[in-house]
């Protein structure tokens, strides 16, 4: 579901049928990037996904009572066509290293987590999102990971300023680490010493 008119059809779908007290279930796709953020890549995507999210949680509130559960499924790293259409077809070769696992996972895989949530095995589950990630995902999985791991040298200008503000070390010349305090207290010649000078608002009546 996508964040621009699907949930307004789906919340009016909801309400339509919490109306008529049928029950029923309810699953969103999200994305481990609507908790990550995405970066430098997928800044837009992760927005939209955020937003699925948060319209799950409420969604899910106003329709418990006449049995309809909603949920969604929260996506790690899935080996699909998206990271091609993105720009990033060999993303999933790149970071798969990383992973805990040492593999993505298949949408198969999301779809039983989809198949569970719909079924009555979960009957008692709503406005929850489920995570279907190799263990905890983390921020390796941004951009700086995909060109650290890929060995460019050279990364798109627009990545250039989330992996400055973040302070990352990539190889070749895109950033530099930042100098410690230390180093910076210890340069000579940084800093000249400012003599003391006292305050000097107005005083107050």
């Amino acid at each position: 579901m996508r964040a621009r008119g699907g949930p307004t059809h789906e919340h009016q779908a909801g309400r339509r049928r919490a109306g008529a007290h049928a029950g029923g279930a309810i699953v969103n796709v999200s994305s481990a990037a609507a908790k990550l953020g995405g970066a430098g890549q997928y800044v837009d995507y992760a927005a939209a996904k955020g937003g699925i999210e948060t319209f799950t949680i409420g969604l899910a509130k106003e329709v418990a009572a006449e049995g309809i559960r909603v949920n969604a499924v929260r996506p790690g790293i899935i080996d699909t066509e998206i990271h091609a259409s993105g720009g990033t077809p060999d993303r999933v070769r790149q970071i798969t290293p990383q992973l805990p696992m040492q593999r993505a996972g298949t949408a198969d895989e999301v779809g039983e987590a989809i198949v569970w949530l719909l079924s009555d095995a979960s009957s008692y589950t709503t406005g929850s999102i489920v995570e279907v990630v190799p263990a905890d995902v983390d921020d390796r999985l941004t951009a700086a990971a995909v060109i650290a791991a890929s060995g460019d040298r050279t990364a798109p200008p627009r990545f250039a300023p989330s992996l400055q503000r973040r302070g990352r070390a990539l190889p070749g010349p895109l950033t530099s680490s930042p100098p410690s305090r230390r180093a910076r207290r210890e340069a000579p010649g940084q800093r000249a010493s400012r003599p003391y000078q006292p305050c000097r608002g107005k005083a107050r009546a």
